[in-house]
C-alpha cells in the first residue's frame, strides 16, 4: 500500500534572527547606520551552506536573491523581516556550482529585475571540495560585519539592590577569553544555534542556568539578558564556544518580581544572533501534566487504555482542588485534590476504544490539570493506534540537528483507508517561534512524484499550530517536496495530533528515546482516492515551505543514491507477480503483484542494470512491454523490452525507472437480432476470457464495442427482465477483421479466439419460437343442428362443425391473434347467441406467447321465442289488450305477441289492467318441464320468460269479461179457465243462438236470474201450450226479446201469456137419402142440460165457451136416428174446439170403414194419407178421423185397402160383410 520515496535535497531553512537593542544608543547606532549584507565566510567549495546576516536595516521585510556562477537568478528568501535593531540573517541551500557568487538585498515585492538598485549587496566565490577528504578552513572569515552586537560592557542594574555579577551558585563552566577548542569549518552543514533557559519559568532570586549549541565558526558569544518590559535590570556577559559548539552561563535572578527576561545571544565572529525568554512568577503553583498510555497498541473496538496522569506542581504555592480532565477518558480519579509545591501526584483513567477508533486508526487524548478555580496546566497529548510498521531515516541518525532531522515514518500495514501513518523528529520542544515542520507527500499517478502533500507544523511543547494539517495539491514533478504547492481545504474528515513519543530509533539521538511524533489519519479522497493515492516519503522543510529543497527525509537519502522500480500494468491485474531486479553495487531483487513499485532504494552511487520477468500469473507474451526513466522528476531516457542498461545513480539523485506492460487488445462487439423485433425483451451478455464484461440489450440493438485483452474467450447469452429463452431458436454468427468468424446455435459461443488488434462482432439471432390456438366449437342446445366456420386471424381453420367440434391445435406466431367465425351450411348466425371464453377476451382476441397453448372457446347459443297469447272469456268475448314489457303491443281474444331471436335469458311481459270490461284470471306457461321454468305473478299481470337456449315459451294471458245479472218472469193470465202455470213454460236466454248456461228453463213468476258476460241475449219461450196465447215482452226486453246485458247490473224481462177460450161447434148431419123431409133448423140440441138450441139452417152452430167439458144431447125426432160424434162429456181445454157432430138418417144402411193406425215404430202417416176401395169400386181416402161411413143400400161388402210402403195392413171385419 505504501511507497515511500525520499530526495537528497535539503529545503531551504529560512531563520530570521530578532535582535534586541541594548540602550538607546545602540538603537541610534542601528536606524543610522548604513545596510550591510556578510557571509560567514569568502570562499566555499560546493555542498556547503552559506550564512548571510545583515545590520544596518530599517525594520521591515525584504527579498534576498543570489546570482549563481551560471547567470541564473534564484529567490533565496521571498520574504525576511529585519528586527527592530536592523538585523537580518539566513542560510542558503547547499551551494551545488563552483565560482562566484552574489546576494543582494531588495526592497520586499521585487519582481525579479537584477538590474534594481539593491539596498546591500555581498559577493563569494565557491571552489570544488579536495576529492578525497572534506576541505577545512584555515582561517577566520576576512569579512567581519559592520555593526556588532551590543558594548560588552556590563550593564549596570537601575535599582539600588542589584544582584552581584558572580551568582549565588557557580555555573559547572566558567566563561573565558580564549575558546577551548579552534572553530573548524566541515562540509556537514550545521543547524542553527540556538539559547534556551533549563527552565521556562523561576521565582525571583533563582539560579538560571543558559545552555547552547550549534555556535561552530564562533569562539566567543555575547548574552545580554534584561528585564524586557521594565528595564529593571540586566546581565551582559561574553562566554566561550566549547569545541563541541555549546555555551553555558548561569547566574541568579534579582529578588524582587520581573514577570519577563529576554535572552540574546550574538555571535562575535559571525554575527549570528538568537533569543529565547523566559519568566518569574508571582507566588501561585505551576501545574504540568505528563500523560502516558498502557497499552499504546489495539486491535479492536471494545479494548481497554488506562492512562495515567503524572501531574507535578513546579509553583510556590500549593495547589488546590486539583481537576485532571482528559478529553476522551473524563475525569482523571487523582489520590489528593490537592498538591504541595514541588510535588506530584500520579492520577488515572480508563478508555474503551470504539469501532471508530479501529478505522480512524488512533486515539489522542488530551489531558489538562486544572487547580485553584483558574490555575491551568500545560495541554498533553498521548497516542494510541492501531498496529503500526516503521522505517528509520535513510541516513540514519543525526544527520541534521534539532528540528530538521527526521529519525522514522511508520505506518499501519492494515488499514486501507484512511492510511494511519506517522512520523518523529529527533526534538521534543521548540523555543521562541521556531517551529518543527513536516510533510507526508503522495503519489497518485504510479510516477513516485509527489501530487499531494499533508503537512504538520508545531512549535512550543509540541502544540500543532493554528491551520494544521494543511493539505496541499503538488504539480507532479518531484519525490521529495511539493512543488508549484497549492493549499487545498480537508474535505474527508483527514486530522493529525502530535505527541512525546519514547521510540526515537536511533540511540544516539537528542533526547533519546524521546521524539516529538505525529500520528496522522488521512482518509485517502483527501489525496487523490483510495484506489490511486500511495504514501512516497516523510520530508521536514525551512519555515513550513512543503515546495523548498527539503531539510531531512525519512526514506530519501542525500548522501547516498536512490533507486526504484515502478511497475506499471495497464491495466492493473493483482493477479500477477512480476521479478523485478537491479545489478550493480547495490544489487536488488523482489516481486511486484500487479502494479506497484519497490520503494525508493539507497544505494551505492554507480551504473546498475535493471530487468523485469514474469512472475506468477503472468505472461510477458501477452503484454507490450516499455520502459522510462527519471533523474529527479526530469526524464532522463526510455524504451522498449524488460531490461535497462546503464543507468546511472548519483549520490543525492532519486532516479525512477518504470516498467509498463500494456496489455495486447482487440475489439469485441455484440450485436442482437430478435425476430421479429421486440422492444420490450431483454438480453443479457457474459463475456469471459481476460476481459470479463457483461451487457445487456432491449430488442434489437447492440453492446458498446469493448477493447479487450488479447485470448480466448465465451459469450454467453441470457434472457433479461420480461423474457424466456424458451420462447426463442438462438443462432450466432461472428466475423473476425470483416471475414467469416465463428458461427453455430446455441446461446454460448465458446473458444472465440482474439488475437491483437482483431475486431471482432458476434451477433446473437433469436427467432421467436411459435405457440398454439385451439378453437373449440359447442352450440347451445347440444341437440342443435346448426352449423360454423372456425377462423384464426381471418382463416378457416375447421369447416361446417357443429356442436363439439374443434380445429385442433393450430400453430401460430407469438403475439396477438383474433377468433371467429362465419356460418356454416344452413345456418344463420342471427339465431345464434355467440359468446368467446376460454382464453380468448368476450372480442376473440388471444395474446400467445412463445411455446405457449392457447384455447378459446366459441359458444352459439340458440336464441329462443316467447308469445304471448290472448284467451277470453268467454272465447270471442270482443276487447283489445295491451302489453308492456319484451313483448309489447295490443292484440285481442286468440292473438298473439311473437318475439323471436331471443338470447337465452329472462324477459318479462305485463298485461295493462282490463277492467271494467275484463279480468285477468289467469296467467300460464308452457315451459314447465324446463328446469328454469318461467314464473307467473297474476297480480302484477306479469309473466318472466325463463327462455332456454333455442326454447319456444308461450305464456296465456285469460281475460274474463266481467259479467251483468238478467231475470226472467213467467206471468200467466188464466181468465178463460185455464190452469196452467208459469212452471208449465219453457223460457231461452240465448247468446248468438245458443242458449246460456241454465237456459231453458222453466218459467217463474218470480222470476228466474241468470248471471251473464256483458253483451246482447235474446229471450224467448217455447210454443206455448196449448189453449195460450203468448201476449209479449215487457220490462228490459225490447218487442222481440232482445236485451242488452251491461256489467255489474240487473237486467228483468217479463214474458206473459194469456189462456185462450175453447170453441165448440155442434154440427148437424141431415142424410135424407131414404125420403127424410126435414131440414136442420128443424132439429135442437142442449149442451149440458141447457136450453134447447136450433140449429142453424147451415146444420152448425158454434160456441166460444170457457174451457170445460160439455156434453150435447139433440132432442129426439122422429123417423130419424140419432148419432153423435164427440158429443158426450167432451173435454175442451183452453184455446182448444171441439165439434160434436149430431148425424140424422132417415134411417139408412150405413157402412162405415175405420182406420186405425199404430205408429210405434216412428211412422208420420196420418190416416188420410191412406186409401181403399169398396168392392173394387173407386178408391176412396181414410178421412182425418180415419172414420169412412158409407150409407149404402143393403148388401155384401168387401173393404181392401191400397198398399203403402213401410206399413203392414191387418183387415176386421172388412171382407165380405152383410149389412
Amino acid at each position: 500500500m505504501n511507497k515511500l520515496t525520499k530526495v537528497a535535497f535539503k529545503l531551504l531553512d529560512m531563520i530570521v534572527i530578532f535582535v534586541m537593542t541594548f540602550g538607546s544608543p545602540m538603537s541610534a547606532l542601528a536606524r543610522d547606520a548604513v545596510p550591510f549584507l556578510t557571509t560567514d565566510k569568502t570562499e566555499y567549495v560546493t555542498g556547503d551552506i552559506v550564512h548571510v546576516t545583515g545590520a544596518g536595516f530599517t525594520p521591515g521585510d525584504y527579498t534576498l536573491a543570489a546570482m549563481s556562477p551560471d547567470g541564473n537568478i534564484a529567490n533565496w528568501a521571498t520574504t525576511i523581516t529585519a528586527s527592530d535593531s536592523g538585523y537580518l540573517a539566513l542560510d542558503s541551500l547547499p551551494l551545488d556550482s563552483t565560482g562566484s557568487y552574489e546576494v543582494r538585498a531588495y526592497a520586499s515585492g521585487w519582481a525579479g529585475d537584477w538590474s534594481e538598485a539593491a539596498v546591500a549587496t555581498v559577493s563569494f566565490s565557491v571552489t570544488a571540495p579536495p576529492p578525497t577528504e572534506p576541505l577545512t578552513a584555515t582561517s577566520e572569515p576576512t569579512l567581519e560585519p559592520m555593526v556588532t552586537e551590543p558594548p560588552t560592557e556590563e550593564p549596570t542594574a537601575t535599582e539600588p539592590s542589584v544582584p552581584t555579577d558572580t551568582p549565588t551558585v557557580e555555573p559547572t563552566v566558567a566563561p573565558t577569553d580564549t575558546p577551548t577548542t579552534e572553530p573548524t569549518d566541515t562540509s556537514t552543514p550545521l543547524p542553527p544555534p540556538f539559547v534556551q533557559s533549563d527552565k521556562a519559568d523561576y521565582a525571583p532570586g533563582e539560579l538560571v542556568t543558559l545552555t547552547g549549541g550549534n555556535w561552530q565558526g564562533d569562539t566567543r558569544v555575547r548574552i545580554f539578558v534584561n528585564d524586557d518590559v521594565w528595564q529593571s535590570w540586566s546581565r551582559d556577559v561574553i562566554v566561550d564556544v566549547a569545541a563541541d559548539g555549546t555555551i553555558l552561563d548561569s547566574f541568579n535572578l534579582p529578588n524582587w518580581f520581573v514577570a519577563t527576561y529576554k535572552v540574546v545571544a550574538s555571535g562575535q565572529q559571525t554575527g549570528r544572533v538568537v533569543t529565547t525568554t523566559f519568566t518569574d512568577a508571582a507566588p501561585a503553583p505551576v501545574l504540568t501534566v505528563t500523560k502516558s498510555a498502557s497499552p499504546i497498541v489495539y486491535t479492536a473496538a471494545g479494548q481497554i487504555i488506562n492512562y495515567s496522569y503524572v501531574v507535578q506542581n513546579t509553583g510556590n504555592q500549593t495547589a488546590n482542588n486539583v481537576v485532571v480532565t482528559d478529553d476522551k477518558a473524563g475525569i482523571a480519579s487523582c489520590p489528593s485534590t490537592n498538591l504541595a509545591q514541588n510535588t506530584s501526584m500520579t492520577c488515572t483513567a480508563p478508555y474503551t476504544t470504539t469501532a471508530n477508533d479501529v478505522t480512524f486508526g488512533y486515539v489522542a487524548n488530551k489531558v489538562t490539570a486544572t487547580a485553584n478555580g483558574g490555575i491551568v496546566s500545560n495541554t498533553d497529548v498521548k497516542i494510541a493506534s492501531i498496529p503500526v510498521t516503521c522505517r528509520n531515516d535513510s541516513d540514519g541518525a543525526n544527520d541534521l540537528s534539532g528540528q530538521k532531522d527526521m529519525t522514522q515514518e511508520c505506518d499501519a500495514p492494515t488499514a486501507v483507508n484512511p492510511l494511519v501513518i506517522s512520523w518523529n523528529w529527533d526534538v521534543i520542544s521548540q523555543t521562541g517561534n521556531n517551529s518543527a515542520d513536516a510533510c507526508a507527500l503522495f503519489d497518485t499517478d504510479n510516477d513516485g512524484l509527489a501530487n499531494y502533500a499533508l503537512c504538520v507544523s508545531w512549535q512550543g511543547n509540541r502544540v500543532m499550530q493554528a491551520g494544521y494539517p494543511q493539505l496541499y495539491s503538488c504539480s507532479d514533478t518531484s519525490s521529495d517536496r511539493c512543488a508549484n504547492n497549492v493549499p487545498l481545504t480537508i474535505q474527508n474528515g483527514s486530522a493529525c495530533a502530535v505527541e512525546l513519543a519514547s521510540d526515537d530509533p536511533f540511540a544516539t539521538g537528542t533526547d533519546y528515546p524521546l521524539d516529538a511524533k505525529a500520528f496522522c489519519s488521512i482518509n485517502l479522497a483527501d489525496v487523490g482516492g483510495a484506489q490511486i493515492s500511495s504514501l512516497i516519503d516523510v520530508c521536514s522543510y525551512p519555515s513550513a515551505i512543503p515546495n523548498s529543497a527539503p531539510s531531512d527525509c525519512v526514506v530519501i537519502s542525500t548522501a547516498k543514491g536512490n533507486l526504484e522500480i515502478i511497475k506499471s500494468v495497464v491495466p492493473n491485474d493483482t493477479n500477477t507477480n512480476w521479478n523485478v531486479s537491479w545489478t550493480g553495487n547495490t544489487p536488488f531483487s523482489t516481486t511486484i503483484t500487479g502494479s506497484g513499485d519497490t520503494g525508493i532504494q539507497t544505494v551505492t552511487a554507480g551504473s546498475y542494470n535493471l530487468s523485469e520477468a514474469a512472475g506468477a500469473g503472468a505472461d510477458l507474451s501477452l503484454y507490450d512491454s516499455t520502459w522510462a526513466c527519471t533523474v529527479n522528476g526530469s526524464a532522463s531516457s526510455s524504451g522498449s523490452g524488460t531490461s535497462i542498461s546503464g543507468v546511472s545513480v548519483a549520490n543525492g539523485n532519486v532516479v525512477i525507472c518504470t516498467f509498463t506492460n500494456t496489455r495486447k487488445t482487440g475489439s469485441l462487439q455484440i450485436f442482437k437480432d430478435v425476430t421479429p423485433n421486440a422492444p420490450s425483451t431483454n438480453w443479457n451478455f457474459a463475456v469471459t476470457g481476460p476481459t470479463p464484461h457483461n451487457c445487456s440489450i432491449t430488442g434489437d440493438g447492440s453492446c458498446t464495442a469493448q477493447t479487450v485483452f488479447t485470448g480466448s474467450y465465451s459469450i454467453t447469452e441470457t434472457a433479461g427482465a420480461g423474457t424466456s429463452l424458451g420462447d426463442y431458436g438462438t443462432s450466432y454468427a461472428c466475423t473476425v477483421n470483416g471475414g467469416v468468424g465463428p458461427s453455430g446455435s446455441g446461446t454460448t459461443i465458446s473458444g472465440l479466439t482474439i488475437n491483437k488488434n482483431d475486431v471482432v462482432v458476434c451477433t446473437f439471432t433469436n427467432s421467436q419460437s411459435p405457440g398454439t390456438i385451439t378453437v373449440n366449437k359447442v352450440v347451445v342446445p347440444s341437440t342443435d343442428t346448426g352449423l360454423f366456420n372456425l377462423l384464426i386471424d381471418g382463416t378457416v381453420n375447421a369447416s361446417d362443425v357443429g356442436n363439439g367440434g374443434t380445429t385442433g391445435a393450430v400453430s401460430v406466431s407469438a403475439g396477438s391473434h383474433t377468433v371467429s367465425e362465419t356460418v356454416g351450411t344452413g345456418t344463420n348466425l342471427t339465431d345464434y347467441v355467440t359468446t368467446f371464453s376460454g382464453d380468448c377476451d368476450s372480442s376473440g382476441n388471444v395474446s400467445v406467447q412463445p411455446n405457449q397453448a392457447k384455447t378459446c372457446t366459441i359458444t352459439n347459443t340458440r336464441k329462443g321465442t316467447i308469445i304471448v297469447e290472448k284467451q277470453t272469456s268467454p272465447d270471442g268475448a270482443a276487447g283489445s289488450f295491451t302489453f308492456t314489457g319484451t313483448a309489447s303491443g295490443t292484440i285481442s281474444d286468440d292473438g298473439q305477441l311473437i318475439v323471436s331471436n331471443l338470447a337465452p335469458g329472462t324477459y318479462t311481459s305485463t298485461e295493462n289492467d282490463p277492467l271494467p270490461n275484463f279480468a285477468l284470471t289467469s296467467i300460464a306457461c308452457d315451459d314447465g318441464s324446463s328446469t328454469t321454468p318461467s314464473t307467473v305473478n297474476l297480480g302484477a299481470r306479469t309473466a318472466t320468460f325463463k327462455l332456454d337456449p333455442g326454447e319456444i315459451v308461450k305464456c296465456t294471458f285469460t281475460n274474463t269479461l266481467q259479467q251483468g245479472t238478467l231475470t226472467i218472469i213467467k206471468h200467466i193470465v188464466n181468465d178463460n179457465g185455464g190452469t196452467k202455470t208459469a212452471s208449465d213454460f219453457t223460457l231461452h236466454v240465448k247468446s248468438g243462438g245458443t242458449d246460456v248456461t241454465g237456459s231453458p228453463a222453466a218459467g217463474s213468476e218470480s222470476g228466474t236470474t241468470y248471471t251473464l258476460l256483458p253483451g246482447t241475449y235474446v229471450v224467448s219461450e217455447n210454443t206455448p201450450p196449448s189453449g195460450y196465447t203468448f201476449t209479449g215482452f215487457s220490462g228490459d226486453c225490447d218487442s222481440s226479446g232482445n236485451v242488452i246485458v251491461v256489467p255489474g247490473q240487473t237486467k228483468t224481462c217479463t214474458v206473459t201469456n194469456d189462456d185462450q177460450p175453447v170453441t165448440l161447434i155442434v154440427t148437424k148431419v141431415l142424410t135424407k137419402d131414404d125420403g127424410g123431409s126435414l131440414a136442420c133448423e128443424d132439429f135442437s140440441f142442449k149442451v149440458n142440460g141447457g136450453d134447447s138450441i136450433d140449429f142453424e139452417a147451415d146444420c152448425s152452430n158454434s160456441f166460444t165457451v170457457p174451457a170445460g167439458t160439455y156434453s150435447v144431447v139433440e132432442n129426439a125426432k122422429a123417423g130419424y136416428t140419432t148419432t153423435y160424434d164427440n158429443c158426450s162429456a167432451v173435454a175442451i181445454p183452453n184455446g182448444g174446439s171441439a165439434t160434436c157432430t149430431v148425424t140424422n138418417d132417415d134411417q139408412p144402411v150405413t157402412l162405415i170403414v175405420t182406420k186405425v193406425l199404430t205408429k210405434d215404430d216412428g211412422g208420420s202417416l196420418a190416416c188420410e194419407d191412406f186409401s181403399f176401395k169398396v168392392n173394387g169400386g173407386d178408391s176412396i181416402d181414410f178421412e182425418a178421423d180415419c172414420s169412412n161411413s158409407f150409407t149404402v143400400p143393403a148388401g155384401t161388402y168387401s173393404v181392401v185397402e191400397n198398399a203403402k210402403a213401410g206399413y203392414t195392413t191387418t183387415y176386421d171385419n172388412c171382407s165380405a160383410v152383410a149389412i
